[in-house]
């Protein structure tokens, strides 16, 4: 018999990732609609929230794709990939279409470069090429035992000692320096090779002690005997390093030649590696949990359990690309970093031992178009109704448990009061078409279209501002209009769209005050030459694409930088000679006391990439100079009617800096995570948190952390186990305890 009972009605607040995975959860099974009726609440014309993007409408932009920043998706991100296979079988493309597998729209790719900074000052790009693995990014990689983890670590620290010695005997000795060094390597390989290579047979009688994934030995008492071998891998790992310091600490400390840099990279990684094993069993780390150092920073814990190298380690790309990675500075300040402990360690093990396919992917159009327009057509033909043009003004409670009513703005109206049709088909330079958001509202389809677009223009808004709209129109759903409320408007916002919880409710207040905001920016520069005319030697690490992160050059850098050249034929630039042939983008933190929202936050974007061009582009594109070594302007395309000179062509680039409250990146500075809420104890009966800024076992701005926070909310709004079939959900939280 049907049942009788109604379907829950659902207001979902917030078009992001965490909304989306959640709602996508929640109407994956046939008759959902009995269940739920669920309506979407979305500020502006597109969904994506901090991953939305665009394509420029006007005729010189040729439907450039303009994004918040860098976004790619690393391999470890099972359960975003589950998502994306899902929703691409579902959407149904036809074969040989245009993207139409999650394999088509998501690529591969295996080289990270470190920005190494010599104590000299000079750069030294550290490249890393991790291997690719068997299986694809939908497979749960934390389902390996721990001793397979750390024997896996333990093999890293011996080959890249290995390594080293095999460099050192390919290496001509082009100076007595570098003579003296292979003399020394040589030397003292044998005693190298054996006490680096010592911690891998104690890992080794580690793995096979543990019987299943991720578990505890299984024999009674063994417990014990795995921290005491863990011990060994501590204690032989030390031995080897304080040898090589014995041995290289001039070479690690001054290093001048090729090879000396190799020593140092070498010892680098060594110590890293040490100072977080070391940590792990000074700490307790496998008893107590990853949690239990969250109090401290993860630099200044790394600093505190490793091998003392006047600071070599600590200071190095290889720590400091995860600080600028996860836009960890307070404020924005880069003077200001702080990265909790336990989550970066974990983060650390997920993004290095627990990926599958390739180390990375790239999308091959921009996040909107590869994620949240199939996420949209998908959602909308289950059923999901969208209400795009709806500003969140506030929620309201009722005895500081319940949320009674939700106030919003209306920004616009359809024309005919049918439902907003937000996506275009753009034809792209291999004449192939494509659904994807518009970079601003389709005036056609809104009442009195011109006279708003006119007026935001007059008023330096937009649809997707914290402002008034000019036809603002204010709605209120009372309790009857909705039985839960998903609020997937991300933490930034909470001051604009949720007082009344602050105030109400000790928790909230905690979350508001405690867990940290960044503001971020994004540039993207269109150049006329390949990267590979570019970058002309082919032994140099940036020659191929890659992402370049760590560049730390001044107080506020342009820190991360990837090629996104792959995505230039999916915009719809003409054959020629005016076309460009290569796209980079760069995103980093910005200063709140700089100046961050809107237009001023673009505006400092675009200063930052002028600095940029005019003092460190020889670094990353050593042929981008003119004859007098200064960056040539004419690299940068400009199709504008009429084009720039010299540094005018900037202003045919894209620059964005925060928008909006709500666009700032969720940071997880020390001892934050404490202060964010699980999604089923917020502390309001009727309400369910999703979003980066929820705590998910995997507390972390990215969308692997989202997409977690995004199906642990559809698991409470379903009554289920709050980490039902989330993969790596849990993992390493107290693996011995």
């Amino acid at each position: 018999m049907a049942s009788t009972t109604p379907p829950r009605k659902l207001a979902v607040l917030g078009g992001g990732m965490g909304s989306m995975a959640a709602v996508f959860a929640l109407t994956q099974d046939a008759g959902w609609q009995s269940r739920y009726d669920i309506t979407v609440y979305q500020l502006g014309w597109r969904l994506g929230g901090k991953g939305a993007s665009g394509r420029g409408m006007a005729p010189e932009d040729h439907h450039r794709i303009e994004e918040h920043g860098v976004h790619v998706f690393f391999g470890f991100y099972t359960n975003a990939f589950r998502l994306m296979k899902a929703c691409y079988e579902e959407l149904g493309r036809p074969p040989g279409s245009l993207l139409a597998t999650w394999q088509d729209a998501f690529k591969g790719m295996n080289n990270v470069v470190l920005a190494e900074q010599m104590p000299d000052g000079s750069w030294d790009p550290w490249q890393w090429k991790p291997a690719p693995r068997p299986g694809d990014p939908t497979l749960d990689g934390t389902t390996q035992s721990l001793g397979a983890y750390l024997e896996t670590v333990a093999s890293w620290f011996h080959e890249a000692w290995e390594d080293l010695f095999a460099t050192s005997k390919a290496a001509p000795a082009d100076s007595a320096a570098t003579a003296q060094l292979q003399q020394k390597l040589g030397l003292h390989q044998d005693l190298m090779q054996h006490l680096a290579g010592a911690p891998r047979i104690a890992a080794a009688q580690l793995h096979a002690l543990q019987a299943g994934p991720g578990q505890a030995p299984a024999l009674q008492g063994a417990v014990d005997v795995f921290e005491q071998l863990l011990a060994g891998i501590v204690t032989a790992s030390r031995l080897a390093l304080e040898f090589g310091w014995s041995v290289f600490h001039e070479a690690i400390q001054q290093p001048r030649s090729p090879l000396e840099r190799q020593v140092r990279k070498t010892w680098i990684l060594g110590n890293y590696l040490y100072a977080n094993l070391n940590g792990i069993h000074a700490c307790g780390v496998l008893r107590q949990g990853y949690e239990s150092i969250n109090g401290q920073d993860y630099r200044q814990w790394l600093a505190a359990h490793a091998m003392a190298d006047n600071g070599a380690m600590a200071g190095s790309s290889l720590v400091r690309w995860l600080y600028d990675a996860l836009f960890a500075y307070q404020a924005g300040d880069m003077g200001k970093p702080s990265l909790e402990a336990g989550t970066m360690l974990l983060t650390t093990v997920r993004l290095a031992l627990t990926y599958n396919g390739d180390f990375l992917y790239k999308m091959q159009a921009g996040m909107g178009d590869i994620v949240f327009a199939p996420l949209y057509e998908v959602l909308a033909r289950r059923g999901v109704k969208f209400e795009f043009f709806h500003r969140v003004l506030a929620l309201e409670e009722e005895e500081g448990n319940t949320i009674a009513r939700i106030r919003l703005e209306r920004q616009a109206r359809t024309k005919d009061g049918s439902p907003y049709r937000p996506l275009v088909d753009v034809v792209d330079s291999e004449n192939l078409t494509l659904p994807c958001w518009p970079a601003a509202p389709d005036y056609e389809q809104l009442e009195g279209g011109a006279a708003l677009r006119a007026a935001l223009a007059d008023s330096g808004n937009t649809l997707e501002s914290y402002a008034p709209s000019p036809q603002a129109e204010t709605v209120v759903l009372e309790r009857d209009q909705f039985d839960q409320v998903l609020l997937g408007i991300s933490l930034g916002a909470l001051p604009q769209v949720g007082q009344q919880l602050v105030d109400a409710n000790e928790r909230w207040k905690n979350l508001a005050a405690k867990v940290g905001t960044v503001a971020t920016f994004g540039a993207q520069l269109w150049m006329d030459r390949t990267l590979q005319q570019l970058v002309p030697d082919a032994a140099a690490p940036l020659h191929q694409p890659a992402i370049f992160v760590g560049f730390d050059y001044d107080g506020q850098p342009l820190d991360s930088y990837a090629d996104m050249t792959q995505v230039l034929p999916r915009e719809s630039w003409p054959a020629g000679s005016a076309a460009p042939a290569s796209i980079a983008y760069f995103c980093s933190p910005l200063d709140d006391a700089q100046g961050t929202e809107g237009q001023p936050g673009a505006d400092r974007a675009r200063a930052l990439a002028l600095q940029f061009l005019r003092t460190q582009a020889k670094v990353v594109w050593p042929a981008s100079l003119d004859a007098a070594g200064a960056f040539d302007w004419n690299r940068l395309v400009d199709p504008r009617p009429e084009p720039g000179t010299g540094e005018a062509r900037l202003d045919a680039q894209f620059f964005i800096g925060v928008a909006n409250p709500s666009d700032r990146y969720v940071a997880t500075f020390a001892g934050s995570s404490q202060y964010r809420l699980w999604p089923n104890d917020c502390g309001f009966d009727n309400l369910v948190p999703t979003g980066d800024w929820v705590r998910n076992s995997f507390n972390i701005g990215c969308i692997e952390a989202t997409t977690m926070s995004g199906l642990q909310a559809a698991n409470v709004i379903a009554g289920r186990q709050l980490g039902e079939g989330i993969a790596g959900w849990g993992f390493l939280a107290k693996p011995l305890a």
